[in-house]
């Protein structure tokens, strides 16, 4: 990892996928606790090294799979940590590898 900062550069994976997967990680190794405001998003597309449309799409899975929340105006925070079950490795990458982010909220509102 570079130096002044906890993310890592992208590779040849989807890079939303990645960007949710490294945020992921952050939160079950205690890094990012509940309450935690995760970085804006410019600071994360310059830290990943992605598109700012990539950046959102993770936001927007991790959002809706309940790690993270969005407060209007305020940012995006850490929702939930890894000791109550809400983070699973196997499911998110199933759900990430296989399903748009708008597919699987779809599927919670049902």
């Amino acid at each position: 990892m570079a130096e002044g900062t906890m993310f890592e550069k992208l590779n040849s994976q989807k890079n939303y996928m990645q960007i949710a997967r490294q945020i992921r990680n952050l939160i079950r190794d205690g890094t990012l606790k509940v309450g935690t405001q995760l970085p804006p998003e410019r600071d994360l597309v310059q830290q990943f090294g992605a598109s700012r449309a990539s950046v959102r799409e993770a936001l927007s899975a991790l959002e809706m799979l309940g790690l993270i929340e969005c407060r209007g105006g305020q940012g995006n925070f850490i929702k939930a940590d890894g000791s109550d079950g809400t983070i699973d490795g196997e499911l998110l990458r199933t759900l990430l590898q296989d399903h748009d982010p708008y597919e699987i909220f779809e599927a919670r509102l049902e």
